[in-house]
């Protein structure tokens, strides 16, 4: 008898565990396939576009640029913000600066300090800067942020360009570009801001009659190391330099002569190896990878297979995965006769660390401009995810018909954010070249005509009123404790804040489904 049921008992336990491997297999695989998408976020039907994806505590922030109004209402201005989103795009928070340029790598994320920086250059109608800007960044407010002003202590060096920021030896390093107004040369600049903020160290770079920095980064030698391109008369050279903590330079490498249309954006390997993105010898507009050892000899090259004079393949970042993969993003085309006329549409690939191609995937919307060719786009970053998972960034290009600002059709770039699995695969089919079908486009509103500030007078003695209150449902605001001490819905004739005194931060809850946060003063 006591068998008998113990037979039974285990036999029930068995077909439970079954049911719920079942159920779990199921779960997974239902989450797995809402997981992978393609979002387009579009922001008051203006250009825009991600250039940066950082993972930062649990969430991932995205650098982008806009097009915006200018004072004259012309689609002149750049602009420049940061998304706050979950790893399934979710946006959370978003700011937005004006007359402000974001670069290469913008964002900068501390983690042992628990700061997060974000750098650019003043754009004002798209005039040269002559300074670059660095602002550190509240993460869980993005429109409070600081900037300040650092440029090279010369003032015939002018038309400042940033590229990329990084922490080097305790110190935040920022690189890029400027031109010397007296020989007219563009060289390499990097400034060095210690602890206190201020300047430290400032170095200028020249290898050639001009040196634009694309790539840099601090490898496991603990060198700075600098991605260059230089051009001589009309050769272009790509060079990676490295310096120790005094900013001497303690290794070159130089490229090959070539048509070099191929920026050399790269990154270090952790068996050493440093990849850099080159021309594919007689396809100018095709690139490769290359991996130097530190002897300074080429350990490995990879080439795209089939290659022809319609293609185009531009690599435009490259990163280690965990397992020691390689992923490159940019973007693809390909004119040929008997093949759609994907003149750049975002592409993403994945070598083995010998050099080998695993996969290459790229993506298109099905959405024709009025001469029949398909919109362009392209990826300029990705995220690997906990669990396997890509996460990209970039752009797509959208058509407006009619822009009552210019009286007429244009083109519109918007922000695509795509999650794929490990392979690459966004769904069962997996093609090689995926029509982007389930993208779930968001539209929202985010103010280019004024900066972000719904409440005002801001300081404010008591009344307080609401910019533009039809857009609003209702108004919060918490103490700095984080505790709620006032909220209304009634918001037609402002809001009453007698008896408040002190700082506080106000949520502005959005018809449209946005959260505005802005940090007031009552006296």
């Amino acid at each position: 008898m006591y068998c008998q049921f113990l037979a039974v008992h285990v036999f029930n336990l068995n077909i439970m565990k079954l049911i719920t491997i079942i159920v779990l297999l199921f779960s997974a695989f239902t989450l797995s396939s809402q997981t992978r998408y393609a979002k387009i976020i579009d922001f008051d039907g203006v250009p825009q576009g991600a250039r940066q994806i950082v993972p930062y505590g649990d969430e991932y922030f995205v650098s982008y640029y806009q097009v915006c109004i200018n004072r004259a209402g012309n689609l002149l201005e750049e602009c420049g913000g940061l998304l706050k989103i979950d790893d399934l795009g979710t946006i959370s928070d978003s700011n937005l600066i004006r007359e402000f340029s974001v670069s290469f790598n913008s964002i900068l994320a501390d983690d042992t300090r628990n700061k997060l920086y974000f750098c650019g250059e003043p754009n004002i109608d798209n005039n040269y800067a002559n300074e670059f800007l660095l602002g550190e960044v509240n993460d869980e407010i993005l429109n409070d942020y600081n900037f300040k002003s650092f440029k090279f202590p010369n003032n015939e060096q002018t038309n400042y360009f940033l590229i990329n920021s990084n922490f080097f030896n305790g110190k935040i390093i920022l690189d890029g570009s400027s031109r010397n107004s007296r020989n007219d040369t563009i060289s390499t600049i990097v400034l060095t801001i210690n602890s206190d903020d201020y300047l430290d160290t400032f170095v200028k770079i020249d290898v050639g009659f001009f040196t634009l920095p694309w790539t840099s980064y601090v490898d496991q030698n603990q060198r700075f190391s600098l991605h260059v391109q230089s051009k001589i008369g009309i050769t272009r050279y790509s060079h990676i330099l490295k310096f120790d903590t005094s900013f001497q330079q303690v290794w070159h490498w130089s490229s090959e002569v070539s048509n070099n249309q191929q920026l050399p954006y790269g990154c270090q390997l952790r068996d050493g190896k440093t990849l850099v993105a080159m021309t594919t010898p007689g396809f100018s507009y095709i690139g490769s990878v290359w991996a130097i050892n530190e002897d300074k000899s080429v350990a490995w090259k990879f080439e795209f297979p089939d290659k022809n004079g319609g293609q185009r393949r531009d690599i435009l970042r490259l990163k280690e995965l965990k397992n020691g993969d390689i992923l490159g993003v940019g973007y693809y085309g390909d004119t040929r006769n008997d093949n759609p006329d994907f003149l750049e549409i975002p592409f993403m690939f994945r070598l083995n660390n010998k050099g080998q191609l695993l996969w290459l995937k790229a993506f298109y919307r099905d959405k024709y401009k009025p001469n029949g060719s398909l919109l362009v786009g392209s990826f300029l970053d990705a995220e690997e995810l906990e669990n396997g998972d890509i996460l990209a960034v970039g752009h797509i290009r959208n058509y407006v018909e009619h822009d009552p600002i210019i009286n007429g059709p244009r083109e519109d770039n918007d922000i695509l954010i795509v999650r794929t699995d490990a392979n690459g695969c966004i769904n069962d089919a997996c093609l090689k070249v995926t029509k982007l079908e389930d993208v779930i486009s968001t539209t929202t509103n985010h103010p280019t005509y004024l900066p972000v500030s719904y409440l005002f007078p801001n300081p404010s003695g008591g009344q307080t009123d609401v910019f533009n209150p039809e857009q609003v449902l209702f108004i919060e605001l918490y103490d700095m404790a984080g505790t709620k001490v006032y909220e209304t819905y009634d918001i037609t004739n402002g809001i009453q804040t007698e008896g408040l005194h002190g700082v506080y931060l106000a949520h502005i809850h959005i018809k449209s489904g946005e959260v505005v946060r802005q940090k007031v003063v009552f006296y």
